[in-house]
């Protein structure tokens, strides 16, 4: 009975006591997934940079043509 409460959240969840020692350890796809989303943000951010460098260059080679015409 008590784990159908548990179930609909009407009873308290027994909270696992947590790894400490030589046993804690990061498991190898959480680093993988780690490792995704970092290169997933380090490939956004240096496509962001550079599209506002292109944008940056194209606008000022418009301005210098319009200056100069």
């Amino acid at each position: 009975m008590i784990n159908v409460l548990r179930f609909f959240g009407l009873a308290r969840r027994g909270v696992p006591r947590p790894v400490v020692g030589p046993k804690a350890f990061v498991r190898w796809w959480q680093r993988l997934g780690a490792a995704a989303v970092l290169t997933a943000i380090v490939a956004g951010l240096g496509i962001a940079l550079a599209a506002v460098v292109g944008v940056v260059v194209l606008g000022a080679g418009f301005l210098l043509e319009q200056a100069i015409s």
